[in-house]
């Protein structure tokens, strides 16, 4: 297998928490949900959408299957990821079409001088790295120029006239 490496930022290493798109609350961040985070958003710049299999997403994050579906559906009801299976449940997997910047903060002292201090969200820059190119197949039909029409083959015949 391949080798692939993940950039990790480094607000994100340092936070406790992020506040939650959806309902404004402190939500603490665990080491395995910042893995799966970075893993999620990276694949969504790069897909936009994807359907990503909880089993590969738990691979990739060395998070197990269990709590993988845990963090996905957390993430999920803080609106931080924006994933469905499409209405009446179409799909098998998520369809996962968007993945949030977070508001990370951290907590600083502690006992009665803990506070909790906004260190803000990563720029959408560091996230942009690499993307599938947008082609569409009009925009790559007008970048060839024409269309080539099928030609009609050319069918050879042996010495009695027989097609080969």
């Amino acid at each position: 297998m391949e080798e692939v490496f993940y950039k990790y930022p480094e607000k994100l290493m340092r936070a406790n928490g992020y506040v939650s798109p959806s309902t404004g609350e402190l939500v603490e961040l665990t080491a395995a949900e910042k893995n799966i985070y970075v893993i999620m958003k990276k694949r969504n710049m790069f897909f936009e959408k994807h359907f990503d299999k909880q089993e590969d997403i738990a691979e990739l994050s060395g998070v197990s299957l269990r709590q993988t579906g845990r963090i996905l559906r957390e993430f999920i009801a803080n609106g931080v990821i924006l994933g469905d299976r499409g209405e009446n449940n179409e799909y098998k997997n998520y369809r996962y079409r968007e993945v949030k910047n977070l508001d990370l903060f951290q907590v600083k002292g502690e006992g009665k001088t803990k506070e909790t201090v906004m260190i803000g969200a990563v720029p959408e820059d560091f996230w942009r790295s690499d993307r599938k190119p947008d082609k569409k197949v009009t925009e790559w039909r007008q970048s060839k120029g024409t269309i080539q029409k099928p030609c009609n083959p050319v069918i050879d015949f042996d010495e009695e006239g027989v097609p080969f």
